[in-house]
């Protein structure tokens, strides 16, 4: 049986207001032919219109849809690659301001292991790719900056043919290359003579799993001959010694891995779809985690004791129906309820509520649905110019938006319409004691990574979502808090403002 935990945080009564909290209006407004494997949203040319990026397998490709500044978008551009891509992610590597592509590679074959880069040129646009050997079949990519010198490096992992050989490499970026370092991944099972050892390691994320602003990574760990409910969560934590394994509780039947600050305490979380009967069958993990790289709390979403219940193979997180909590959503190819009804394809999301808890799961119908259609993947970001997050889905050959035009009245502070930050708090003066501290980012090269605050010059909290709410204690007088965005691709924007405490 796979572990769960649930604590008295994890089952906190939300409150009235929460419970009145308004629905996300999203429907889908246009189809474009794509027959994408994976898909992410990313602005290649920083005017706050993000283009959809994925992966076609079939053609070999890395695939671009240029958005065309409202939300809609040109056909597909495809760039060839060498070798079928098993995996994407987004960073500026090499400074310029401009979003770049990172490709991952050979997927059992440790021969054919290799990251490729397509530089981007700022128009929408990318270059021919510049490939860079690993010593592992990378199957899963991440990026961010693992050395702290803010310039984003590349993380993969892989396994051989017999899932005998199991590795991590970190490609770290000079500024004008990489260098890789590789080490075997910590993993948790040994062979059950059946043959080699049986271990198996994909999903790789990354965040700050215990708030020590450095970046960690993390990924599933499971054995081909066992139960999934045996599957294993790994955190790799970025020590000053070097990486250390972590194993929290929870991860058993996974279909994709996402960190992301839930509960904006400054500690990335996360969430895991899961398939397959280990009780419950179906359903969403919300692992919330604690400074000792613990799981502190943890909520499992609509779950269902069928196996061909609903559920996401993937999920994205933000706040949907603006009103200021996190919120998570995903593509569902249908399935039954407990009494055998028929569920519809489309978007299904939970609302947040706070305190660690969530709303009924709502559904979006998606209308006409191709025949022989499942999607594995879902992409958020802010498509038209309006403060509202929007999706897209791959569906069979078409790719999917779905657009977002909830109001923004109930938003204590509604994201940017262009890139930047905005600030609610604090006013220009408070009472003694704790100051609150409310902003919203929204980055011109999305997606946004991380929002800093600072307190006369010092770093006080950083959270890994688009919104900061906090309350810390100020002493009394004038003081001056700098909010900082950090986006994909490094880039800092800052907004300040000065407040006094006190008289």
């Amino acid at each position: 049986m796979a572990f769960r935990m649930l604590s008295a945080a994890a089952v906190l009564l939300p409150t009235f207001a929460a419970l009145l909290a308004q629905e996300p209006v999203i429907a889908p407004a246009h189809s474009y032919p794509a027959n994408l494997t994976s898909v992410l949203v990313a602005d290649l040319n920083s005017n706050n219109a993000p283009e959809i990026i994925g992966l076609d397998n079939t053609s070999n490709a890395v695939v671009v849809l240029k958005n065309l500044g409202n939300g809609k978008y040109g056909p597909a551009t495809y760039y060839a690659v060498s070798g079928q891509p098993s995996g994407i992610a987004t960073g500026d590597f090499n400074g310029d301001g401009r979003l770049d592509v990172a490709v991952a590679f050979g997927a059992y074959n440790a021969a054919h292991g290799k990251v490729a880069v397509l530089r981007g040129n700022g128009d929408g646009t990318l270059q021919l790719p510049m490939y860079y050997t690993v010593s592992i079949p990378a199957d899963s990519i991440a990026v961010a900056d693992f050395d702290n010198d803010n310039r984003p490096d590349i993380a993969v992992i892989g396994n051989t043919n017999n899932n005998a050989t199991n590795t991590v490499a970190i490609l770290t970026n000079t500024g004008s290359s990489f260098t890789e370092h590789s080490f075997t991944a910590p993993t948790y099972f040994t062979a059950n003579g059946f043959g080699a050892d049986a271990d198996f390691i994909h999903h790789v994320v990354v965040g700050d799993f215990n708030g020590d602003r450095r970046i960690d990574l993390a990924y599933i760990d499971e054995c081909t001959q066992c139960s999934i409910s045996s599957e294993i969560l790994f955190i790799l934590a970025n020590t000053t010694s070097g990486w250390q394994a972590k194993m929290p509780a929870g991860g058993g039947g996974s279909t994709s891995l996402n960190a992301a600050d839930i509960d904006g305490d400054g500690l990335s979380d996360f969430v895991i779809p899961f398939r397959g009967c280990h009780t419950p069958c179906v359903g969403v993990a919300v692992l919330y985690m604690n400074k000792n790289y613990a799981v502190a709390s943890s909520q499992d979403l609509d779950v269902l004791n069928r196996e061909d219940g609903p559920t996401p193979f993937q999920v994205v997180v933000g706040d949907f129906n603006n009103d200021g909590i996190t919120d998570i959503a995903g593509y569902s190819a249908g399935g039954t309820d407990q009494n055998f009804n028929q569920l519809p394809l489309g978007i299904m999301m939970w609302t947040g509520a706070g305190n660690r808890t969530f709303h009924k799961l709502k559904y979006y119908d998606q209308p006409n649905p191709p025949a022989q259609f499942s999607s594995l993947y879902t992409a958020a970001g802010f498509l038209d110019k309006n403060s509202s997050r929007d999706l897209v889905a791959p569906a069979g050959t078409e790719t999917q938006v779905w657009l977002n035009s909830t109001s923004t009245a109930a938003d204590p502070c509604a994201y940017p319409t262009s890139g930047g930050i905005h600030v609610c708090a604090p006013s220009a003066t408070v009472p003694s004691g704790k100051v609150h501290f409310l902003a919203s980012a929204r980055t011109n090269t999305q997606p946004l990574n991380r929002i800093e605050l600072w307190i006369d010059g010092q770093k006080k909290i950083q959270v890994f979502i688009d919104r900061l709410k906090v309350d810390l204690a100020i002493p009394n007088g004038t003081h001056t808090a700098s909010f900082y965005e950090v986006g994909a691709s490094g880039l800092h924007i800052k907004k300040s403002v000065t407040f006094t405490v006190g008289n």
